[in-house]
């Protein structure tokens, strides 16, 4: 009869201890949730700020992004410009075109008698070839 009394109060004795540790993690629970509660908007804030300064960032590349791209189109625009036809045309040369529009490379491609049209700096010009004149070996 002993033994059964000792064996209830242990039994009765472990339900407590199990009933309080429960009660116990419950409060803990409680508490980290009410804690997390109050540490959210915190939280979000700063969130939002390194959002923030992460937009500015990318604002800030994509700007320079552009401008270093812009000034690169502006240089390769140069060297366009520079090697145009038409700018060598206003420093006083001519193009020369055969009646199909074939661009003329040297004298060796005339005929006598040819109508060429020349493109000029103001507009063009036909002509006709009489006479074609080869340039020596030495250059005259």
């Amino acid at each position: 009869m002993l033994q059964q009394r000792i064996d209830e109060l242990l039994e009765r004795a472990r339900g407590s201890l199990v009933a309080r540790m429960a009660a116990a993690r419950r409060r803990l629970d409680d508490v980290r949730q009410r804690y997390g509660l109050r540490e959210w908007p915190r939280g979000l804030e700063q969130r939002r700020r390194d959002a923030d300064a992460l937009a500015e960032r990318a604002t800030s590349a994509l700007v320079r992004a552009v401008h270093d791209r812009r000034r690169r189109l502006g240089g390769l625009g140069d060297r366009l410009r520079a090697l145009s036809p038409k700018l060598v045309l206003e420093r006083g040369y001519c193009l020369a075109r055969t009646g199909d529009g074939t661009l003329v490379r040297g004298v060796e491609s005339l005929r006598l008698g040819e109508l060429l049209t020349l493109e000029l700096s103001g507009g063009e010009a036909d002509t006709r070839v009489e006479a074609v004149r080869a340039e020596d070996d030495d250059g005259r």
